[in-house]
């Protein structure tokens, strides 16, 4: 798809502007392609995710993004028998075919296991070669992935016995995390990773609009270990959602350090995104939140920046949260951010309050 011009422009990339009456200025004329050619990619899309377009179903445009990638889920049910409720939830198992689920599992499985989806069915996981789950496939804290091929759920992301990824988050939303792990015997070198949290959007006064907040930052890293030293690991907690006209907290940064081993100190580190500015007088906005800065890592993005509260025609509309790197998921106007990271979306007048940044992750594998 390409950028469709207002009509008799002879600049391909010319903007679209309002008309003003008062002046007799005339707005632009959208060509029929501007209308168009958005809802033909959107229904593409949505056909390729095997969806029947439905004109009473606003979520569709997300299953169709949901299908093909994106986030994990904290599962309920028992070691054996996970469940998990995925929202907008996948009506039927044609739904879920080739969907690839995310999942940090909550406990280490026994024997063969079970996966029910929204209620769909308890439906068995098999490893790649078509056999039973063993004890021990999954492992707690890990992030394994699964995808269903019309009869099972296939591990995909299959545990072997020398790579274990842990996953170390808050319960959600703007949860942090503050632990330790132990590292296990034969381990002498560990891959890490680290998101920093994202900064809470900035509240707004009636006719303002405030700023989203920043994405927290990336690093990730492979660092030498020692044998039963204790890691100390950090996720960092999202930034508060600014009150009335005020800016929102600073999400705080996520770490890992150790005080024995070939590395000592703080091994790498991912900074929180900055609150989006507030907007305390009528006709302002606030200002974008900064992404969170990083340390000690290979590969070290900084997180996405805010949008700053915007303004459109004489109507005011809070900023978009930040991204979060590799995982996106900036807060819309208004709402919590996304998906771990992400920065909350900025405040729209004072009838929509802004939302909470995402907390941090932190994940380890050896």
């Amino acid at each position: 798809m390409e950028y469709v011009a207002p009509y008799g422009s002879l600049d391909p990339n010319a903007p679209y502007v309002n008309g003003n009456p008062s002046t007799g200025q005339m707005g632009s004329i959208p060509p029929a392609a501007a209308f168009e050619h958005p809802q033909r990619e959107i229904l593409a899309l949505i056909a390729a995710a095997a969806l029947t377009p439905a004109g009473a179903d606003l979520s569709q445009l997300l299953r169709a993004v949901r299908k093909f990638g994106g986030g994990y889920f904290v599962p309920a049910g028992t070691a054996n028998a996970i469940t998990i409720t995925p929202s907008p939830a996948f009506q039927n198992l044609t739904q879920l075919v080739g969907v690839p689920l995310r999942i940090v599992a909550g406990a280490t499985n026994t024997g063969p296991a079970t996966l029910n989806v929204n209620g769909l069915g308890a439906l068995a996981i098999q490893r790649r070669n078509g056999a039973a789950l063993t004890a021990g496939d999954i492992v707690i804290g890990q992030i394994f992935q699964v995808t269903y091929n019309g009869t099972i759920f296939q591990l995909v992301t299959q545990l072997e016995t020398f790579f274990v990824t842990q996953a170390f988050a808050g319960a959600g939303g703007q949860a942090g995390f503050s632990g330790s792990l132990v590292v296990p015997t034969g381990v002498t070198r560990m891959f890490i990773r680290a998101w920093g949290a994202g900064g809470g959007g900035g509240g707004a006064v009636f006719n303002a609009s405030g700023g989203g907040g920043g994405g927290g930052g990336y690093a990730e890293n492979w660092f030498p270990v020692l044998p039963g030293a204790t890691l100390t690991i950090q996720a960092g907690t999202g930034g508060a959602a600014g009150g009335s006209g005020l800016a929102g907290g600073n999400g705080t940064g996520s770490f890992v350090s150790a005080v024995a081993g070939p590395v000592t100190g703080v091994f790498l580190s991912a900074g929180g995104g900055g609150g989006g500015g507030g907007a305390a007088s009528a006709t302002t906005v606030g200002a974008f939140g900064t992404g969170g800065t990083t340390s000690g890592g290979s590969f070290q993005p900084a997180g996405g920046a805010g949008q700053a509260g915007q303004v459109i025609g004489s109507n005011y509309y809070g900023g978009f949260g930040g991204a979060s790197p590799l995982a996106g998921g900036g807060g819309y106007p208004s709402a919590q951010g996304a998906i771990f990271g992400s920065g909350g979306g900025g405040g729209t007048s004072n009838t929509a309050a802004p939302g909470t940044g995402a907390g941090g992750l932190v994940t380890i594998s050896w």
